[in-house]
């Protein structure tokens, strides 16, 4: 097959390597310059793409690099905002229940309604924008609850001496000792059957156990009875009377003075019972009061049903 004019049309070099050297002659075919044009083309737009390509990738690093040192940065300001709300949490729950029980104890009656507050869900992705917004807010939350608790403190001060003729602690040797087997109000009487209002509560522990006063006072009864048995009464000298049956041995005698702590009695099993324990009776001018709203040190050791008893 004979060849197109295109492959028959050719570049003649002429190469003189000197002035008295005979000239050369290099014949280069059209179509082999055209080849050879087109691949250096390629060649330099490969080297172009691949530039291009390596310095974005250099980008792209650097952008990743920098993901990472910030999901660091964020996955620590997680951290520190769990512990810093964990401990804020932790300290407005014990600032709540001291403040109640002190604003009940100190009759303070306007004390603002303590709540924990919302702390944001730990498990959302917070920026540091908006840890920095929220950790303030916990912070003055906390700083305006200490505040309410000074408040309390200073009228619990100030009835310093009244306080410690109000009944306020586990009338037994230790709070780790005793638990309460029946509460104030309406039950079956365990004795008759029937149905009866019971004016204390029931603290079950072991004979001998020692009975303590929760308040300063004076013993106004110590005698049998034929339903209480042993029965002490103290008369708090502020509306107060606290009552014990069931005793096993008075430690004891009426015209005594007591004081918080002192042991006044041992339980025993004497008068209507069924088991080992003490009646215990907070009055307030002669009406039966929830006796767990004067035991402040029993949420220590108490199972949580038993202390709500004490919001009643």
């Amino acid at each position: 097959m004979a060849k197109s004019p295109w492959h028959r049309r050719a570049f003649t070099l002429v190469v003189v390597p000197h002035a008295k050297a005979k000239f050369r002659k290099i014949k280069l075919p059209y179509y082999k310059l055209m080849l050879t044009g087109i691949a250096l083309i390629a060649l330099v737009s490969a080297l172009t793409v691949f530039l291009v390509h390596y310095v974005f990738m250099i980008g792209d690093a650097g952008r990743v690099e920098q993901l990472a040192r910030e999901n660091i940065t964020l996955k620590k300001e997680k951290i520190r905002y769990e512990q810093l709300t964990s401990e804020i949490s932790h300290r407005i729950g014990l600032i709540n229940e001291k403040t109640k029980v002190l604003s009940t104890l100190a009759g303070v009656d306007q004390v603002m309604n303590l709540e924990r507050g919302d702390i944001p869900d730990l498990n959302t992705q917070f920026d540091n924008q908006q840890l920095d917004r929220e950790l303030p807010l916990r912070k003055v939350e906390l700083n305006n609850l200490q505040a309410t608790l000074e408040r309390v403190e200073k009228s619990f001060n100030e009835k310093q001496e009244e306080l410690d003729y109000t009944p306020s602690v586990w009338p037994l040797i230790s709070t780790e000792v005793g638990w309460v087997s029946s509460s104030l109000g309406y039950r079956t009487d365990p004795i008759t059957g029937k149905r009866a209002y019971h004016n204390g509560i029931d603290i079950s522990t072991s004979v001998g156990t020692p009975i303590i006063a929760p308040a300063n006072g004076v013993v106004v009864e110590a005698q049998r009875s034929a339903t209480l048995g042993n029965t002490l009464a103290i008369n708090h000298m502020n509306g107060y009377t606290t009552i014990y049956g069931h005793l096993k041995a008075f430690n004891v005698k009426k015209g005594d003075r007591v004081t918080r702590g002192m042991i006044i009695g041992y339980v025993g099993n004497t008068g209507r019972s069924t088991g080992s324990h003490v009646h215990y009776e907070v009055r307030l001018n002669t009406k039966p009061m929830n006796p767990m709203r004067y035991i402040l040190n029993y949420s220590t050791r108490a199972p949580s049903w038993d202390f709500q008893l004490a919001n009643k």
